[in-house]
């Protein structure tokens, strides 16, 4: 796996305001903070419901298919991705997997989810497990895909690949997310899987850093709850 040294240790912290005029203290507020997946998790009690620990604020980040690596990169420096210097390192430590454990992981974990549907959800073929691993491969790609408004954008990640940056990293990766993806009447529409912990598990604990990195993940955005 590909490992991006001790620049990983680091922690972001959002600046002291109180000095600065009431004025800029708005301003500020409205550059940084994402309001909407504050109130968001705030209001389901899934962020800063406890008055006993530090309260953690969601931090804006870039919607353009590599929001999970710019949370990351903010979370970690207080800059987002832009160059996916971590998304490259994601890619090429799926594409090459050597020994085949991210593969082989990643199998046992789509054969976990299979069997919660009924009749053992899809069958899959040789040829259906190589397409699969191949597109999970491409999704990770730094390339821009299909720019919008001369932007550039990105494909968007799953679950595999936040354990992989986990490992890259070496450092655990917790994710804070609503189990269900809602309406904007509040009703279930689909489960959400990436809420949770994730482990570099492929490395030593003496090798890791034991700080998580926190996230918030909503509406199918990854922001950094600092």
């Amino acid at each position: 796996l590909y490992y991006v040294g001790g620049m990983c240790r680091f922690t972001f912290r959002l600046p002291a305001l109180v000095h600065v005029s009431e004025d800029m203290q708005v301003a500020m507020a409205r550059f940084l903070i994402d309001g909407e997946i504050q109130r968001h998790l705030e209001g389901g009690r899934l962020l800063n419901w406890c008055l006993q620990t530090v309260k953690l604020t969601a931090v804006h980040t870039t919607g353009d298919g590599n929001c999970l690596l710019h949370a990351v990169a903010t979370y970690m420096w207080g800059v987002q991705d832009s160059e996916c210097i971590l998304r490259q390192q994601v890619y090429n430590s799926i594409w090459l997997d050597p020994n085949g454990v991210l593969r082989a992981r990643w199998e046992r974990q789509r054969r976990k989810r299979n069997a919660l549907y009924p009749g053992g959800g899809l069958q899959y073929s040789l040829e259906d497990w190589e397409r699969e691993w191949q597109l999970m491969v491409t999704m990770a790609t730094p390339e821009p895909h299909n720019p919008v408004n001369g932007q550039h954008c990105y494909r968007s990640l799953e679950e595999f690949h936040v354990f992989t940056l986990a490992n890259v990293l070496r450092r655990p990766i917790i994710i804070i997310a609503d189990p269900v993806f809602r309406d904007v009447e509040g009703h279930s529409l689909a489960p959400v899987h990436f809420g949770g912990i994730y482990l570099p598990l492929l490395w030593r604990p003496q090798h890791c850093v034991r700080h998580p990195i926190v996230l918030a993940f909503h509406n199918q955005h990854f922001t950094p709850l600092i």
